[in-house]
C-alpha cells in the first residue's frame, strides 16, 4: 500500500510566466531570487547555476529599468493519500487545501488535472481516459496562481521586483 508523506511543508515558489511549460525549471522562493548581474553590468533573470537548465539561453533574460514581467506563484501542499472506491467515490487522508487547483500522480505529467474528480475518472490510463483502479494512490496537490505583473526596479544599485499598483 502506498504511503503519503504528510510531513512535507507547504511551499511557495515563483516562476516567470514566459517560462511555464509542461515541465518547468526549478522554481525559486521569490521573484528577486532570479536576479543576477550580467557581464555587461546590467541585470538579468536567470536560473541558479546549480539548475540543470542553467546553460539553456531560453531561461536567461536581460532586464531594463521599469520592465514589467508576468509571474505565477505555486504553492505545494505535499502528498495526499487518495483512496478510490469501486463506484469512483474517493477520500483523502487529510483536509484538502481549499485553494488547491492542480492535482497529479507524482512525476506522471499525463495525470495533471484541475480536480481530484477528474484525476479519479480519467487518470488510471490517462492516454485512454480510464478511471483509477480501486485502492490507495499517492497524489500531490498544488495551487497555481493567475499571472500577476511585477516591475523591475534598480534603486541605488539594488535590484528588485515591485508589485504593479492597481494590478492583481
Amino acid at each position: 500500500m502506498p504511503e503519503a508523506d504528510t510531513t512535507a511543508p507547504e511551499t511557495r515558489t515563483y516562476l516567470p510566466y514566459d517560462w511555464v511549460d509542461e515541465v518547468v525549471p526549478g522554481m525559486l522562493a521569490s521573484p528577486d531570487a532570479y536576479l543576477v548581474k550580467s557581464d555587461d553590468g546590467g541585470w538579468m533573470l536567470r536560473l541558479p547555476k546549480d539548475d540543470p537548465e542553467y546553460e539553456n539561453e531560453f531561461f536567461a533574460m536581460k532586464l531594463e529599468q521599469g520592465q514589467i514581467i508576468n509571474w505565477v506563484l505555486r504553492e505545494t501542499f505535499g502528498d495526499l493519500l487518495l483512496t478510490v472506491q469501486a463506484d469512483q467515490s474517493w477520500t483523502v487522508d487529510r483536509p484538502l487545501p481549499e485553494k488547491a487547483n492542480t492535482f497529479w500522480m507524482p512525476f506522471d505529467f499525463d495525470t495533471v488535472t484541475g480536480s481530484i474528480e477528474e484525476l479519479v475518472t480519467t487518470c488510471g490510463d490517462p492516454l485512454q481516459g480510464e478511471p483509477l483502479v480501486v485502492g490507495n494512490h499517492v497524489i500531490n496537490a498544488f495551487y497555481w496562481s493567475p499571472t500577476f505583473p511585477m516591475r523591475f526596479e534598480v534603486n541605488q544599485g539594488v535590484a528588485r521586483f515591485a508589485p504593479v499598483v492597481g494590478q492583481a
